[in-house]
C-alpha cells in the first residue's frame, strides 16, 4: 500500500550525523520540507543523488520505508536493552508501538544480523534460571513457551541446560517431595501435588 505521503520531493540538503554511516536527507515536498535519518548504504543504494536532486515516488516510497525500518529498529534496540526477548514477542511490542509488519519483520532480522536476538542463548538461560527457582521440566517449558519462544527452541534449550549442568530437574522434584513430606502429607497428598507443579 502506498503511503499518503510518498508524494515526490527535491532533495534539499545531505547531513552528515555525528555516527558513522549515519546521514541525514532534507527534501521538499507539496507538504513542506522533512528531515529523514538514514543508513549510508541506503543512500548509496538510492545512487548518492545530489542536492537538488528530484525523487520519483518510488524513491520516495523506498525512503519512507527505510526510515520506518530504521524507527522499527531503534525500538527493537531499546527493548533488547532491557532485557532479552524471544522474537515473537519482540515482534508484537513492535507492532503495538505501531510500526508496521514489514517494518517489525525489517528490524527483527536486522537485530539477529547483529547478534543481539539469539534466541537459542536467551532460551538456554532462561530454563536455567527458572531450574535454579525448583521449578519442574513441565513448567519450566510452559513458562518460556509463554515468553514467546518455539516450543522446539524451548525443549533444545532445556535439554542444553541440562547437559551443561545449569538444571537438574530430577533433584528438584526430590527436593519438592521432601519439602511435601515435612509437612506431614500423605503419599497420596504428595503425589497430587507433585503432579500440580509438573513433576
Amino acid at each position: 500500500m502506498r503511503s499518503e505521503d510518498a508524494a515526490p520531493g527535491t532533495l534539499l540538503a545531505i547531513r552528515h550525523g555525528a555516527t558513522p554511516g549515519r546521514l541525514t536527507l532534507v527534501v521538499r515536498s507539496e507538504e513542506g520540507s522533512r528531515a529523514y535519518p538514514v543508513a549510508e548504504r541506503f543512500y548509496l543504494a538510492l545512487g548518492s543523488p545530489a542536492v537538488g536532486y528530484l525523487l520519483t515516488e518510488e524513491e520516495t516510497e523506498a525512503l519512507l520505508a527505510h526510515v520506518a525500518e530504521r524507527r522499527a529498529l531503534a525500538s527493537a534496540l531499546g527493548s533488547l536493552a532491557r532485557g532479552d526477548e524471544s522474537r515473537r514477542n519482540l515482534y508484537c511490542k513492535l507492532r503495538r508501538k505501531g510500526h508496521s509488519d514489514t517494518a517489525a519483520r525489517a528490524a527483527l532480522d536486522e537485530v539477529e544480523n547483529l547478534g543481539y536476538l539469539r534466541e537459542a542463548d536467551n532460551a538456554e538461560r532462561l530454563a536455567a534460571r527458572c531450574a535454579g527457582k525448583g521449578w519442574s521440566r513441565r513448567k519450566t517449558h510452559a513458562y518460556l513457551v509463554s515468553r514467546g519462544y518455539p516450543g522446539a527452541t524451548v525443549t533444545r534449550a532445556i535439554d542444553a541446560a541440562i547437559d551443561a549442568g545449569d538444571a537438574d530437574f530430577e533433584e528438584n522434584k526430590r527436593r519438592f517431595r521432601e519439602k511435601q513430606e515435612a509437612l506431614g502429607l500423605s503419599p497420596e497428598e504428595v503425589r497430587r501435588a507433585l503432579w500440580r507443579a509438573g513433576f
